[in-house]
């Protein structure tokens, strides 16, 4: 007697997040999860959708705004189009790298200091400024403002200034020239 044969649903994805983010692009990542070759994957975000592709574990998804919150959704079907639910995460897009360090005042005992943007979305997540004052070797931590006084320095004496920033989740861009 033939009583028929079925195959088992399609696992979800495992392990969404990105691997590499820039101004406006967001490389998505996840596992397959055990499911065989061939199973066919979906992505999804604010800004795009990858369409159903066999055997995906890796999305790059363009046309970003820098520093903002992006929500990737990953859906998998099984040979039968079922479709198990989605498991998503979120990522920010990077923020701008500082063109450089302005001065806004400069006293006998301290410094205020500028980081040169434009900044995206500062107040997002864990983004941030820091400002470092590299002779004294003292810094501003990372706030989100882009001013920063350094204290307590020596009259006529010449320091150098650097700024760095970083994104809602806290992925930290190259660190600008000292002026």
């Amino acid at each position: 007697t033939n009583l028929g044969s079925t195959r088992t649903a399609a696992a979800p994805p495992a392990d969404p997040g990105h691997a590499v983010n820039t101004l406006n692009s967001i490389f998505w990542t996840w596992s397959a999860a055990g499911n065989p070759p061939g199973t066919e994957f979906r992505s999804l975000d604010e800004s795009g959708d990858s369409g159903w592709v066999a055997n995906a574990t890796s999305w790059a998804s363009g046309s970003k705004a820098a520093n903002t919150l992006y929500t990737l959704q990953v859906r998998v079907r099984d040979a039968d189009g079922r479709e198990p639910p989605a498991v998503s995460t979120g990522a920010y897009a990077s923020i701008e790298t500082p063109s450089g360090v302005d001065f806004q005042s400069i006293g006998a005992s301290s410094i205020t200091a500028r980081a040169l943007g434009p900044f995206a979305n500062l107040t997002a997540g864990f983004s941030g400024i820091r400002l470092s004052n590299e002779t004294a070797g003292t810094d501003s931590g990372f706030v989100q403002v882009e001013l920063w006084s350094s204290v307590g320095l020596s009259s006529n004496t010449l320091y150098g200034f650097r700024a760095r920033a970083r994104n809602g989740d806290a992925d930290i861009t190259p660190q600008s020239a000292v002026v």
